[in-house]
């Protein structure tokens, strides 16, 4: 007779662990508006209720397809970026709300953004995969985010930011598990509602130089510094 294996419930596990499934999902969707901090992370708030940004009137664009060409002083953004995978990993931390701790996060794989000058955006994940592990409350916790697939959208950029709106993410798939002593938690998958929530788009602050930029989420009343991105062209 095989051995009954117990799943631990989220009620036996330190309050960290249902914080953390937020962040790994939006680790691997950084290049959407929603990668600032997880709802119930400790980033400070004014208590204002977060709103998406309004997108570009569709009506008053001559295009059809809702793209509008990106104007002049944004054409560095225009082309082929990869992310920098120790920009995930950094992100992953400051989203944990376990900054300070002992915690190891390894990416791999690949997501690269394309920004075409006519105003439409798309984000190609390559088997990514952002892992982490760290000890909390002596316990070992370990979780395992993994994305392939498809983002487009359309996006419209100044000179200092840049606002996405109709994200259609039907074409990523994206799996969250996560671990305690090895354990399986019976935690639910969040990176399906990220996902869903991240068509509204969003807006990020930029800047661009030649073959590297950095965004920077914008979350009204939260500093989101911490959730720097660095890009290379590719």
């Amino acid at each position: 007779m095989r051995p009954t294996r117990t799943t631990r419930s989220l009620l036996l596990t330190p309050p960290a662990a249902r914080a953390l499934l937020g962040p790994l999902a939006a680790a691997a969707l950084l290049l959407t508006a929603c990668s600032g901090p997880a709802p119930g992370g400790d980033a400070p708030s004014s208590g204002r209720a977060e709103e998406s940004p309004a997108a570009p009137d569709k009506a008053a664009d001559p295009k059809e397809d809702g793209a509008a060409d990106v104007s002049a002083a944004a054409s560095c953004i225009v082309g082929e970026w990869v992310t920098d995978p120790a920009s995930i990993e950094a992100v992953t931390v400051a989203s944990s709300g376990l900054v300070g701790m002992d915690m190891n996060v390894v990416v791999t794989g690949d997501s690269i953004v394309a920004f075409a000058a006519d105003g439409t955006i798309s984000t190609s994940y390559v088997d990514q995969v952002v892992e982490f592990t760290v000890a909390v409350q002596g316990q070992e916790m370990h979780g395992v985010t993994r994305a392939n697939g498809l983002i487009t959208g359309f996006y419209t950029a100044t000179d200092t930011e840049i606002t996405q709106f109709d994200l259609d993410t039907s074409g990523l798939t994206m799996q969250t598990e996560i671990s305690l002593d090895g354990e399986s938690m019976d935690a639910p998958d969040s990176s399906q509602d990220l996902l869903a929530a991240s068509e509204a788009g969003g807006t990020l602050t930029f800047t661009c130089s030649g073959n590297q930029m950095q965004t920077v989420p914008v979350v009204p009343g939260v500093d989101t510094s911490a959730y720097a991105t660095v890009l290379y062209r590719r």
